[in-house]
C-alpha cells in the first residue's frame, strides 16, 4: 500500500515538472532497466534505449497515458523492452521462413559463437509445437502485431500475449539445455 501512495505522489510531481523527481527516478530505475536490457542482448544500445524509454515514460505520465495499472519500474522496463524489440527489428531484416536465414561470416571476425547460437535457435524453434512456431515467426519475423494475430487466430488478445510469453519461455529454456 505504501508503494502505491508513493507512486501517486511521484506521478503528481512528474506532472508538475519537478526536475528533482525526474532526475531521482532516472537514477533509481536506470541500473535495473539496463540489466534487463542487457539480458535481452542490448549490450551496446542499452543506455540509449533506456534514455528513450525513460523519456517516453515521462511524456506518457504527463499526457495521462499511465493508468497506474503496474508499478513504475515495471512500466519503464516494459517500454524499454518494446523499444529494444523495435530497434532489433529495424536492424535485422528477417526472412519469412527461418530456414531461409542466411548467415554471412566475415573471415576477419570471430562469429563462430554467434552462428552456432543462430543454428541452435533455428533448431530449437523448429522443435516447438506448431502454434508456438507460427506465433513467434509471425510476431518476430513477419512483424505482425499481437492484435492482428489474435484476430487472425481467433483467440483473445490477452490469451495470445500469454501464449507468446510461454512460447518464448519454452524457447529460452530449450536454449539453456
Amino acid at each position: 500500500m505504501q508503494t502505491i501512495i508513493d507512486e501517486e505522489h511521484i506521478i503528481q510531481h512528474l506532472i508538475a515538472d519537478d526536475n528533482s523527481i525526474i532526475n531521482g527516478l532516472y537514477h533509481k530505475y536506470k541500473k535495473g532497466c539496463l540489466y534487463s536490457l542487457q539480458q535481452l542482448g542490448a549490450d551496446n544500445v542499452a543506455e540509449d534505449i533506456f534514455q528513450e524509454a525513460f523519456l517516453s515514460f515521462v511524456v506518457n505520465v504527463k499526457r495521462g497515458k499511465f493508468r497506474g495499472e503496474s508499478k513504475l519500474s515495471t512500466y519503464i522496463n516494459t517500454i524499454a523492452k518494446y523499444k529494444f524489440f523495435n530497434h532489433s527489428k529495424k536492424r535485422k531484416p528477417w526472412t519469412e521462413d527461418i530456414s531461409e536465414l542466411e548467415i554471412v561470416v566475415d573471415e576477419n571476425d570471430d562469429t563462430t559463437y554467434d552462428s552456432e547460437r543462430i543454428k541452435e535457435l533455428t533448431f530449437k524453434l523448429e522443435a516447438l509445437d506448431e502454434k508456438c512456431k507460427t506465433l513467434l515467426r509471425s510476431f518476430y519475423f513477419k512483424g505482425m502485431d499481437l492484435k492482428h494475430l489474435s484476430t487472425e487466430m481467433g483467440i483473445s488478445y490477452d490469451f495470445i500475449r500469454q501464449k507468446k510469453s510461454r512460447c518464448i519461455k519454452k524457447l529460452k529454456n530449450s536454449m539453456t539445455k
